[in-house]
């Protein structure tokens, strides 16, 4: 494959016929790519506000993605995959790619989740997009800021990142086979401790109640009330627990700042953060963390 790029879109590793590719872009339009073979991908939002993504063809295929979002594709010979960014935001985001001749070839052993999940969305007649029911979890976020951060230089750099394509590609391996396995669980409450590691294990991008209903395969309704009888509190009065007790945590231990705390638990509004911080713990986060460093 020889991709026909825009200079905000950088192919930087191989491995195994697939590529990774780097969007990073603040332009309210960017025209992303092209193939001059038939060819699927991955998108992983890092960074993304209310941004949206499209196929340009006989007919137009969009859908708007935000950060932790992922979408895939597939894309006939010589169609583009753009991306229109909301003015004043910024798009980080990563794709992996390969032809669609190559998800035919890959063994069945170790990779029979990643061809099951590209070969759904393959139209012998026409370009698909496809935002998936899950989000980037944090052992995928984790790798995808270890990609755009990272201080390598020289011949290093692209040793690091075919490492984490290497990586990237496992950890979602790794989640569609435990998504998979999830939904094939029976026991309730083996589905309800499932639906908390995902709120607590994702605070600052937590999945929306379908969403979380949807990966552990239970109806929403169903969840709620379940989920309230096994815990005692409703679902999102457990994430708004669980985030308070990070944050306070971040403060305590790690002297982060009010806002930076806030923000990293996700609480876009510093305003709100505390006042619920105030409601729980009977002080504002302001005195906690002066009293903090005090003591420290």
């Amino acid at each position: 494959m020889n991709p026909s790029l825009s200079k905000d879109t950088d192919t930087i590793a191989f491995y195994n016929g697939f590529q990774l590719k780097i969007l990073d872009s603040d332009k309210v339009e960017m025209q992303d790519f092209s193939f001059e073979n038939d060819s699927v991908g991955i998108l992983f939002y890092y960074d993304a506000e209310e941004c949206e993504v499209s196929i340009e063809a006989s007919k137009i295929r969009y859908l708007k993605v935000n950060a932790a979002s992922i979408a895939i594709f597939s894309l006939k010979k010589g169609e583009r995959l753009s991306h229109f960014v909301k003015e004043g935001s910024h798009l980080r985001a990563l794709c992996i790619t390969t032809s669609i001749d190559k998800i035919q070839d890959l063994p069945e052993e170790g990779y029979s989740s990643l061809q099951g999940l590209l070969n759904g969305i393959i139209d012998n007649e026409s370009s698909s997009l496809k935002r998936l029911d899950f989000f980037m979890n944090t052992q995928i976020r984790d790798v995808a800021n270890k990609i755009f951060t990272h201080n390598f230089e020289g011949l290093l750099a692209p040793l690091f990142v075919k490492s984490q394509l290497i990586e990237l590609l496992a950890k979602l391996i790794f989640t569609l086979d435990e998504n998979h396995s999830i939904r094939k669980v029976k026991n309730i409450n083996v589905k309800l401790e499932l639906a908390k590691k995902l709120l607590t294990e994702n605070l600052d991008r937590p999945p929306s109640l379908q969403e979380l209903a949807k990966q552990i395969g239970m109806s929403p309704t169903k969840l709620k009330k379940d989920f309230k009888l096994k815990y005692g509190i409703p679902v999102f009065k457990l994430l708004k627990n669980e985030r308070l007790i990070k944050a306070h945590e971040l403060i305590s231990m790690y002297g982060y700042s009010i806002k930076h705390a806030a923000y990293s638990v996700g609480y876009e509004s510093v305003g709100s953060f505390s006042n619920a911080f105030t409601q729980k713990f009977g002080k504002r986060p302001s005195t906690f963390r002066k009293e903090e460093l005090a003591l420290n």
